[in-house]
């Protein structure tokens, strides 16, 4: 998990809570965390989850749904509940 935010840090818009533009230590951990949290949800079959399209946040209505939508748009973000936070999908 480390090596892929690290390698990724561009993703992490949403983590940089100091909005310094510099994804800091504890930043990260709060990513790697978040993903953790949110990969056990998933497999659980839990949360509500949304992604963000053209016109913000929309909700999803299945996984399959979302893993179709990232099949197409490889691009997308994902986001659980009212979060504040997004990762890749």
């Amino acid at each position: 998990m480390e090596n892929f935010i690290e390698e990724n840090l561009s993703l992490l818009k949403t983590f940089d809570e100091n909005k310094d533009k510099v994804i800091d230590e504890a930043e990260k951990q709060k990513a790697a965390d978040t993903a953790r949290e949110w990969a056990a949800m998933a497999k659980k079959g839990e949360g509500y989850w949304s992604y963000y399209g053209k016109e913000g946040r929309k909700p999803l209505k299945s996984w399959e749904e979302g893993e179709e939508i990232a099949s197409k748009h490889p691009e997308v973000f994902l986001s659980q509940g009212d979060s504040p936070y997004w990762l890749p999908f």
